[in-house]
């Protein structure tokens, strides 16, 4: 859609992200065992893919899933480095850069045969048909910090006419890690037949334990960070002990907690349980 502002932030935010993938893809090769580097690549492909499959550009969206999947396999050290791995990334940065100039000047061409074979050769390479070393493992003994984040997400009620899909904010945020709880206020859903579909009424605060800097979490709501009240804080102690809503949420500004309505049925009980558990908060007057 032509002058849409949102998608307008979107094709600015991915020529951003193009240009510092470029730079980061360069260093790779000779710095192979910076995982910071590695992470940063990463994250910037997966922002794109979310981001892109969000706002309407399916094929950069697959393109940036591919490249993905490589650099998931080289992260979780499953696949090393090599001139092959960074040439077919390369090759695959050409072909997004495209795709992105001609959203930026409101052009578009058909990809598909082009897509189809460099998508292929992507996948190739994170199974490993062109890999050839043996991948690095992590020093031994050394283990990564894990953070406990509690993060309180409460979009704007047009959020669905900006293209933002909660659900895939949430789906997002478990990739960096373990969603330990989420928390759901229904407290601003009104009569059933008052209910505007087209609105947005709910808010969630997110418990999340992740080896992911602060930045990456940051960059899930990279394209909605000024639709809403957001806010991220970093637990010191480890995760809560039972359910906390987070600083800034309506029911946590008078330091009370949001009273359980139900807790979600098919989560597993007893200590091997590792699901998420999702907390209703009851809609006020019910």
């Amino acid at each position: 859609m032509a002058g849409d502002p949102y998608r307008d932030v979107f094709i600015a935010e991915a020529r951003d992200l193009t240009a510092a993938l470029e730079q980061d893809l360069v260093d790779l090769e000779g710095k192979s065992g910076d995982g910071e580097l590695i992470s940063r690549i990463f994250r910037a492909a997966h922002t794109m893919k979310s981001s892109a499959a969000m706002f309407g550009f399916p094929e950069i969206a697959s393109l940036t899933h591919a490249m993905e999947s490589v650099l998931d396999r080289v992260r979780d050290h499953v696949l090393a480095i090599d001139a092959a791995v960074v040439n077919t990334l390369l090759d695959a940065l050409d072909c997004l850069r495209q795709m992105v100039n001609e959203a930026t000047e409101g052009t578009s061409s058909d990809h598909s045969e082009a897509l189809a074979p460099l998508c292929e050769r992507l996948l190739q390479v994170a199974a490993g048909a062109t890999f050839g070393p043996a991948a690095v493992s992590p020093p031994a003994g050394v283990e990564p910090k894990v953070t406990t984040y509690q993060i309180h997400l409460a979009l704007n009620d047009d959020v669905f006419f900006q293209g933002t899909s909660p659900t895939l904010l949430l789906d997002e945020l478990a990739t960096l890690g373990h969603v330990i709880e989420v928390r759901c206020d229904t407290s601003r859903v009104p009569e059933i037949c008052e209910i505007d579909p087209l609105k947005l009424y709910l808010s969630w605060d997110i418990t999340l334990t992740s080896t992911a800097a602060r930045t990456a979490v940051e960059e899930v709501f990279l394209f909605c960070r000024n639709d809403g009240d957001i806010h991220i804080a970093e637990l010191t102690d480890g995760p809560p002990a039972s359910p906390c809503p987070c600083t800034g949420s309506p029911a946590a500004k008078d330091g009370s907690a949001i009273p359980v309505a139900a807790v979600a049925t098919g989560v597993q009980e007893g200590p091997a349980s590792t699901a998420p558990r999702l907390v209703v908060a009851p809609v006020a007057g019910r």
